[in-house]
C-alpha cells in the first residue's frame, strides 16, 4: 500500500507515558524548507480527538538543553504477490533487495524490511533473505496481509484477526529473525488488542482507516477501505513522528502509560514531488529527481522541529512493490550522509532499535 500523505514531526520521548487524556487529533501541517531545492508538504486526517502533546518514551529522554541527533529510519514494505509468484520472480526480487541493502550500507544507513508474501516464499524456496538481511545489520518486521481488513467477510471478528495474525507471526518467526513490530493492521475490530495478544510490541504506519476501531470514529466512519482512507495518521507535525502507547482499539488515539507502542511513519519517497505539489498521484507514479529534493526538504523541516533535550525520529516509508530508482536513492542517501549524518545532526536506526530506545 502507498502512503499518499506525508509530513514530518518530532518524537518527544521525554513526555513519556502521560496518563492524561491527550489524543492525536485532526490537523493539517504545511511547511517548506530549502536544502537542494524547495517544497511544501501537507497532510490531513479527521478524528474526534484533540491535538496531541507528548508521546511515549523512557530512557530516551534527556534533561539537557542541547539538541540531540535526529533518529532516522527507512522502512520498506516488501509486498506484491506477483513479485514472488514464481522462483524466477522471487530470485529477481531478492537480487533487487540485496542491491538496495548494499546501497544503504555504503552510505552508513540502516533499512528496515517488513515482509509480506516474501515470508512464505522464503520458506518454500529455502532462501532466507530476511535472516540474511538481519545478519548484515538491517531491521526486520512483518507487513501483515489479509489481516484487519477482509472485504469479502462482513462478519470478520477479533478472533479472526488474532488467528490470522498469529499464523503470519509464526511464519516470520520461523525464519529466525527478531521482528518486534507489524504494519498493515488497521481494522474495525480491536486491532490494538489483537496485535498485543499475538506478541508484538509495536505497530507502525497508522493510516486514517485505523480510526474505524474508535468508539467514535468521527468523519472516518465513512471509510470503506484502507486504500481509500490511506492518509498517514496523525497529520500534525509533532504527532506524526511522536510514538505513543495505545491501550485498545476503541481509544488508541488517547495516550496511555503502557500498551501497544504506535510508531507513525512520516515521509515516502515515491510520488513525493506530486504529493508536495498537491497533485493526486497516479496509482503507478515513477521515482524522479524531484522526489529526492522534496524528501530532503521534509527532512530539513524535521531537523528544524527538534526540541532541546528530547529524542526525535523521522521514519521514511515506501512500498517495495515497485523497484526503487537506484539513482534517486543514491542521491537521497548521499545527501543525508553529507548534510546530516557526517555533521552529527542525525543518526540511522532500524525500527527495532527505535522501539528498544523508547522502552
Amino acid at each position: 500500500m502507498r502512503h499518499w500523505i506525508m509530513t514530518m514531526g518530532s518524537l518527544a520521548i521525554a513526555a513519556c507515558g502521560s496518563s492524561d487524556s491527550s489524543t492525536t487529533g485532526s490537523a493539517s501541517t504545511t511547511g517548506s524548507a530549502t536544502t537542494s531545492g524547495s517544497a511544501t508538504t501537507s497532510g490531513s486526517a479527521t478524528t474526534s480527538g484533540s491535538a496531541t502533546t507528548g508521546g511515549a518514551g523512557g530512557s530516551g529522554g534527556s534533561a539537557s538543553s542541547e539538541l540531540l541527533p535526529l533518529r532516522l529510519g527507512f522502512s520498506y514494505h516488501l509486498e506484491g504477490e506477483k513479485l514472488v509468484a514464481t522462483k524466477a520472480a522471487f530470485d529477481k526480487y531478492v537480487t533487487e533487495i540485496r542491491a538496495l541493502s548494499k546501497l544503504f550500507h555504503a552510505h552508513g544507513a540502516i533499512p528496515t524490511w517488513e515482509g509480506a508474501e516474501i515470508v512464505l516464499k522464503s520458506i518454500a524456496y529455502k532462501v532466507n533473505i530476511l535472516k540474511e538481511l538481519e545478519d548484515t545489520g538491517d531491521a526486520i518486521g512483518l507487513h501483515a496481509n489479509g489481516v484487519g481488513y477482509v472485504p469479502n467477510n462482513p462478519n470478520y471478528s477479533y478472533a479472526d484477526m488474532v488467528t490470522e495474525l498469529a499464523k503470519q507471526k509464526s511464519a516470520i518467526d520461523s525464519l529466525g529473525v527478531t521482528a518486534l513490530h507489524v504494519s498493515n493492521t488497521c481494522s474495525k475490530v480491536d486491532w490494538v488488542g489483537a496485535v498485543l495478544e499475538v506478541g508484538y510490541e509495536a505497530a507502525t504506519a497508522m493510516v486514517e482507516y485505523c480510526l474505524l476501531s474508535l468508539s467514535d470514529p468521527g468523519d472516518a466512519a465513512g471509510c470503506t477501505s484502507p486504500t481509500l482512507c490511506h492518509d498517514v495518521y496523525p497529520a500534525t507535525l509533532e504527532g506524526q513522528m511522536t510514538p505513543w502507547y495505545a491501550e485498545a482499539g476503541s481509544n488508541w488515539t488517547t495516550h496511555a502509560k503502557t500498551g501497544l507502542l504506535l510508531v507513525p511513519t512520516a515521509a515516502a519517497l515515491e510520488c513525493a514531488a506530486e504529493i508536495a505539489a498537491g497533485v493526486p498521484p497516479p496509482m503507478n507514479c515513477s521515482f524522479s529527481p524531484e522526489d529526492a529534493v522534496t524528501v530532503l526538504d521534509q527532512l530539513a523541516l524535521a531537523l528544524a522541529a527538534r526540541q532541546p533535550g528530547k529524542v526525535h525520529s523521522f521514519v521514511f516509508v515506501d512500498s517495495f512493490g515497485n523497484t526503487p530508482d537506484m539513482a534517486v536513492m543514491t542521491t537521497v542517501l548521499h545527501e543525508i550522509k553529507v548534510r546530516h549524518i557526517d555533521t552529527g545532526e542525525a543518526v540511522w536506526v532500524g525500527v527495532g532499535e527505535l522501539i528498544e530506545l523508547i522502552k
